[in-house]
């Protein structure tokens, strides 16, 4: 048997983090683009489809496949849901997949 005080696994850590100073802030460069230039809108286009936003539920249709339940959503790397004639849509099935869609094959 064991005498004294028994240790639990808490013990062994410290109660209290050390906290280091924050470090100060840097002063921005300078910028070599005028106010002007800086402040004044670009024309970006959307990067989705007006008529199908992200988060869109659809059914979607590939070929050899029946129309199948799924959402339009972002492509994981290129941030987009729509590119030209097509539209990104996740299927709702077991496991999870994703394809870019013709628009021709999407509807609600």
């Amino acid at each position: 048997m064991q005498s004294g005080k028994q240790k639990t696994l808490f013990s062994f850590f410290n109660k209290t983090p050390k906290v280091q100073s924050p470090k100060p802030a840097r002063p921005a460069p300078p910028s070599s683009v005028p106010v002007e230039a800086s402040t004044t809108p670009k024309s970006v286009p959307p990067p989705h489809n007006h008529r199908f936003p992200p988060g869109t539920l659809v059914w979607s249709k590939l070929t050899g496949y029946p129309w199948w339940p799924s959402m339009v959503c972002n492509h994981p790397t290129d941030g987009k849901s729509a590119r030209k004639g097509e539209i990104h849509v996740q299927f709702f099935d077991t496991p999870v997949t994703r394809a870019w869609v013709g628009d021709t094959m999407v509807k609600q």
